[in-house]
C-alpha cells in the first residue's frame, strides 16, 4: 500500500525535476506565501509522509489525516499532502495533464474527473479526480500556483465524501501571508503557547507516561483493514496538559489505514498529572498503538 499511495506523488516530483529551471490550528506555509487554518479534526502527518517518500522531503509542505472528534469511525480516514514544485513559469494545466498521462499508464486506475477549474471560497484551483486499487481508492489532485511554485493537494479517501472533506479545507486558505515571514511550529497546540501555564512542557519517555495512564480506551480494528491484511504499529506524538488530558496528536509512523482508529481511541485516554519538582506540568511523549491480526 505504501508504494501504491506514494506512486503519484513520486511521479509528480519527477515531473517537476525534469522541467527547465525546475479550535482552529494555524498551519503556516509561509515559504510559499500561505496561511492554512485547519480544525483540530485534522491530525498532522507531515513527518510520516516525508519519511516515506523517496524524493526530496522538503517538497512536502504539509500532510494531515481527518479524524473527526464528534463521531465514531467505521472506516479509514481521508488524508492529504501538500507538495510544492519550484518552477520558473508555474503551470497547473501542464502539471495535471502530466498526471493524467501517469494515471492512464497505471493498471486498475481510472480518471473520473478530467482537469477542470475549481473555485473554493475566494481561491481558484484546477482539480482532477481518479480511482486506484486499495482501501483509499478515491483520489484527487488539486493545483494552484504561486509566483515560483506549483502547489498540489494530493487527497486520498475511502469515498467521494472523504475527498470533499479535504477540498472543503481550501476555503480557509489565505494567500496574504508574506513569504519571508517566520513560520510558527506546526505541532504546538494553543494550550502550550508562550506564556501559558502549559508552556513548561517537558519531554517524557513513553514508559514513564504509560505508568500514569488511568483510562485507556482500546481501538477498534477497522474491518476493511482486516480484510486487506493490514497490521502494524501507529506511532503518535502526544501533548498532554497539566490535568492529564490529550490536547494534541501528530502522526509519526504507521499504516495510514489504521490512523483514524488509533487517534479516535487515544483522544479519550486520561493520565495522572506529571509532577516536576512537585508541580504539575504539561508533557510531550510518544504513544504506540499496535494492530496485530490473529494467525489462522
Amino acid at each position: 500500500m505504501k508504494v501504491l499511495w506514494l506512486g503519484i506523488l513520486i511521479a509528480a516530483l519527477g515531473w517537476a525535476q525534469t522541467k527547465p529551471n525546475s479550535p482552529s490550528t494555524i498551519r503556516e506555509m509561509s515559504d510559499i506565501g500561505f496561511v492554512y487554518p485547519l480544525s483540530s479534526d485534522w491530525i498532522l502527518a507531515t513527518t510520516l509522509i516525508r519519511k516515506q517518500t523517496n524524493s526530496d522531503p522538503t517538497s512536502i509542505v504539509l500532510a494531515a489525516v481527518y479524524v473527526p472528534g464528534s463521531k465514531s469511525l467505521t472506516e479509514s480516514s481521508p488524508f492529504f499532502s501538500v507538495v510544492k514544485f519550484r518552477q520558473a513559469k508555474p503551470d497547473c494545466q501542464q502539471f495535471l495533464n502530466s498526471m493524467v498521462s501517469q494515471v492512464e499508464k497505471q493498471q486498475k486506475s481510472r480518471i473520473t474527473r478530467k482537469p477542470e477549474p475549481l473555485k473554493v471560497g475566494s481561491n481558484e484551483f484546477l482539480r482532477m479526480d481518479f480511482e486506484q486499487k486499495g482501501i483509499l481508492k478515491h483520489r484527487a489532485l488539486v493545483c494552484t500556483t504561486t509566483k515560483e511554485n506549483v502547489v498540489a493537494w494530493n487527497a486520498w479517501a475511502h469515498d467521494d465524501k472523504g475527498v470533499d472533506a479535504v477540498v472543503s479545507t481550501l476555503s480557509s486558505l489565505d494567500r496574504t501571508a508574506g513569504a519571508g515571514e517566520s513560520p510558527k511550529s506546526n505541532s504546538t497546540p494553543p494550550e502550550a503557547s508562550a506564556g501559558s501555564p502549559d508552556s513548561k512542557r517537558v519531554q517524557v519517555a513513553s514508559g514513564v507516561t504509560s505508568g500514569l495512564l488511568i483510562k485507556k480506551v482500546a481501538p477498534f480494528y477497522p474491518q476493511e483493514a482486516r480484510t486487506n491484511f493490514i497490521q502494524g504499529t501507529v506511532v503518535l506524538q502526544a501533548d498532554i496538559n497539566r490535568e492529564g488530558d490529550i490536547v494534541n496528536l501528530e502522526l509519526m509512523d504507521g499504516p495510514i489505514e489504521l490512523v483514524g482508529s488509533a487517534v479516535h481511541a487515544v483522544r479519550q485516554w486520561k493520565y495522572k498529572p506529571y509532577l516536576l519538582n512537585g508541580e504539575a506540568v504539561a508533557v510531550r511523549t510518544t504513544i504506540q498503538v499496535n494492530y496485530t491480526l490473529a494467525p489462522y
